[in-house]
């Protein structure tokens, strides 16, 4: 057996084809790689605390957020290392993925958004060529990575749950727990963080679904000479929001991007 573990999970029902598409290309890395794999439906949500659950309410993504920590820990009785993918995760490079430096770690994502010259008139959200445009980086959950008997997963746990029980039920943010908490708790105390899987914004996603566009190459830029990527996170979250290009992100647009990608291999 081996002594790595690789769980996804997505909510119990058929899946969608890009998501199918997506959880493919991450099973191929695991035989790749010789690690086990595991997927789980609903069942993630089952060892939430019930005080938990009746706080966040339907609000899923926080729910994986705490269950996805909750299903590593329980596998690192069995396993020396266990990674967390999300079932949105894009595997174009699989000889390329590398873990995180230590015994924990998670993905540092690259986000690619536009930003409006404040001093032109918002008279159409297709004015693309009034955009600058800017790079950011965070601590993304996306990719979790944890070995047995490292220091960090029962205190993120802890936060996890701490972070819910003390903040008003009206003003719990979608990433409150995610990437927001981490990428505090990151500044003050530097966690192992990997780039190997990025995130693809909605810009990004209609640019690679085209062929071509500014967020691709704002992208690019920021990539240096000497890194490789082995996968993007495709944003399930954010189907359906608008683009500079003035359109909104589709699965017709996922479906086309992860073409892009498979048939490149590098963004």
């Amino acid at each position: 057996m081996s002594e790595t573990l690789l769980i996804q999970s997505f909510k119990d029902g058929p899946l969608p084809l890009w998501i199918d598409r997506c959880m493919n290309s991450v099973r191929e890395l695991c035989l790749l790689r010789g690690w086990e794999y595991s997927y789980m439906g609903d069942e993630l949500f089952r060892p939430l605390p019930q005080d938990f659950v009746l706080k966040v309410g339907h609000r899923g993504p926080i729910l994986s957020d705490l269950g996805r920590l909750l299903a590593i820990r329980e596998a690192l009785k069995s396993y020396r290392r266990v990674i967390w993918f999300d079932a949105d995760v894009l595997i174009f490079n699989p000889r390329a993925f590398s873990f995180p430096q230590g015994t924990f770690g998670f993905g540092q994502e690259r986000w690619v958004q536009p930003k409006r010259d404040k001093r032109v008139a918002h008279k159409s959200s297709t004015n693309s060529h009034k955009m600058t445009w800017k790079v950011y980086r965070s601590v993304c959950n996306a990719l979790c990575y944890f070995e047995r008997d490292n220091p960090f997963l029962d205190y993120y746990i802890y936060a996890c749950q701490s972070v819910i029980r003390r903040v008003d039920e009206e003003h719990i943010a979608p990433q409150m727990i995610g990437p927001k908490l981490l990428t505090a708790l990151n500044t003050i105390s530097s966690f192992p963080l990997t780039r190997c899987i990025g995130s693809a914004s909605p810009h990004l996603i209609i640019d690679l679904s085209e062929g071509n566009g500014q967020a691709l190459d704002h992208y690019r830029l920021d990539v240096k000479s000497d890194e490789r990527e082995s996968g993007l996170n495709l944003c399930h979250s954010l189907i359906g929001a608008e683009t500079y290009r003035g359109t909104l992100m589709s699965e017709d647009h996922l479906l086309k991007a992860i073409d892009e990608l498979l048939s490149r291999g590098y963004v």
